[in-house]
């Protein structure tokens, strides 16, 4: 059996002492921070236990008596605590008594005093370690579709001289209007966490079709944070930006993620529709920090452009169009305002087989000298009036207000609204107010351009009429008397869906 000797126990030191020592040498190398818990509890447990066993050990027995005759014995009770396992009898009865000494050893009250110190040192090392190791943990707070905003870019124009080379000509730099992803995350950690990476997983990416063929020649590299190739390929990709983003312990941070093609024309209405999952990479975490799920249109604009230019002409284009805009809008995402009501204004402007609805035109309207309606185009449906105004006036003109109504067979005002026209674009969707038009609120009208105003009007209830006269007149802001409507020059416009 094992005694405790003065070797053991300066042995047991040495290797407490070494224990402590590497575990001090493996916290300055590592830092505190980025210690393993675990192996430091364990090292811990190590020291104590090398320090404290060779003091449970039984001391060494008795020196040893001279060797000397069984007779010689004197009487009385016969010592066998050195005894293992020897039988012994005893006169008078013969009894036999055996010592056991690993159950003695564990139900020794020193063994089970050091077990119990032991247990105490590992979970307060545990405990100590825990707190004392700085981790970060970062977490998504929110995220949402930004409204526009501009990027930079170069404007650039491809061509060629007859049957020579193409030749790229630049034009300077430009601004673009994107539409950025708004990202905020919080650091719960009690250390600072870096985002070195943006992935962008593309699962959408297609374009709809310019149907009033405006294109030209110029070109836009914009200066995207994610630039997606010009000619995507097979969905999904994934496109990666490095960045370094630090995120404070205990803090919220911010920030935004722009994302577009590469190239794309500045001088048509190309719109390219994309829906894509979003992720972080930080620099000491093994799984990615999932965003979401975005929609969004590039250029910002473009979709209303392309919409609005593009109602009354090619129907196979619109077909196309209006294909893509209803996989689109199946996707499940957070969207852009621009894509969510394109994905609506398509869906109520598309019948049953695909077709897209036509306009009723109306170009013969009487001059106004303040601001001429010289023609519009409407439709409407039982949830929406979309009416293309084409207007001329001078810049000196005052503000001028456009009273749309809608008028039944027998000359009864169903629905107005009198937006008003200012330079200041908007995309605004203006509700149609049911009955007589002179309780009609003024609201901004959608979409200003240079030679007209297109407007979208959704009423609360549906337009049960199969056909209504559709008049639209250009009357001056401080106008408060509207005109008889039985006088106005009105275009019959039978409801398309």
């Amino acid at each position: 059996m094992l005694r405790r000797t003065a070797k053991k126990v300066w042995i047991g030191r040495v290797v407490a002492f070494v224990a402590i020592a590497a575990l001090a040498s493996y916290f300055s190398l590592v830092g505190l921070d980025r210690a393993d818990k675990l192996a430091s509890a364990i090292s811990v447990l190590v020291a104590i236990t090398a320090l404290g066993a060779p003091y449970l050990l039984p001391v060494g027995p008795p020196p040893s008596a001279p060797e000397s005759s069984a007779s010689s014995a004197p009487p009385g009770p016969v010592n066998i605590s050195y005894s293992q396992g020897v039988q012994v009898n005893q006169a008078p009865g013969n009894i036999q008594h055996n010592s056991w000494p690993f159950i003695n050893l564990v139900l020794n009250p020193k063994v089970m005093t050091f077990a119990v110190v032991a247990m105490v040192a590992v979970v307060t090392a545990v405990l100590y370690v825990k707190p004392w190791a700085a981790t970060a943990d970062v977490r998504l707070v929110e995220y949402s579709v930004a409204p526009p905003a501009t990027v930079s870019g170069t404007s650039f124009e491809v061509g060629s001289m007859g049957n020579g080379p193409e030749k790229r000509t630049d034009y300077g730099a430009t601004e673009v209007s994107t539409t950025p992803i708004d990202i905020t995350v919080k650091n719960n950690g009690s250390a600072s966490a870096v985002i070195v990476e943006a992935a962008v997983e593309v699962v959408f990416a297609e374009y709809l079709e310019d149907c009033a063929q405006t294109g030209g020649p110029l070109q836009v590299e914009a200066n995207y944070d994610v630039a997606l190739p010009q000619d995507p390929p097979a969905r999904p990709f994934t496109v990666r930006h490095g960045m370094r983003f630090e995120v404070e312990p205990h803090r919220s941070e911010r920030f935004t993620l722009t994302i577009g093609p590469r190239e794309q024309g500045i001088e048509s209405w190309d719109a390219r529709l994309y829906v894509a999952n979003v992720s972080l990479k930080l620099d000491d975490a093994d799984h990615p920090l999932k965003v979401g799920r975005a929609a969004w249109v590039a250029q910002s604009g473009d979709g209303y452009d392309n919409l609005n230019a593009g109602l009354g002409r090619d129907e196979p284009c619109l077909r196309k169009n209006a294909s893509v805009l209803a996989q689109f809008g199946r996707l499940d995402a957070k969207r852009s305002e621009e894509a969510a009501i394109l994905v609506k204004r398509w869906a109520h402007l598309t019948a049953k087989n695909g077709s897209v609805h036509k306009p009723t035109c109306q170009t013969e309207q009487p001059y106004q000298p303040e601001r001429q309606v010289y023609g519009y185009c409407a439709i409407y449906t039982k949830n929406l009036l979309f009416v293309d105004v084409s207007i001329t006036g001078s810049e000196e003109a005052p503000e001028t207000d456009l009273l749309l109504r809608m008028i039944s067979a027998d000359g009864v005002v169903r629905h107005g609204v009198r937006c008003r026209v200012t330079d200041r674009a908007t995309t605004r969707d203006v509700p149609l107010t049911a009955g007589d038009a002179k309780g009609v609120g003024i609201e901004p009208c959608s979409d200003r351009d240079q030679n007209g105003v297109t407007l979208y009007a959704y009423p609360e209830q549906e337009l049960a009429e199969g056909e209504m006269f559709i008049s639209v007149e250009a009357i001056a802001a401080d106008t408060r008397t509207l005109p008889d409507a039985d006088a106005a020059p009105t275009t019959l416009v039978k409801r398309s869906g």
